[in-house]
């Protein structure tokens, strides 16, 4: 599976954007949808 904006983990986090790539994966700023932040 690969991430994209707007999929959502375990029913709780939904990534917003990719902010960087590297050798070993990549880094995603996300919002947990409990708490709105």
């Amino acid at each position: 599976m690969r991430p994209s904006a707007g999929m959502n983990f375990g029913g709780r986090y939904e990534l917003e954007s990719r902010i960087a790539v590297g050798g070993m994966g990549e880094v995603w700023q996300a919002t947990d949808t409990v708490i709105g932040r």
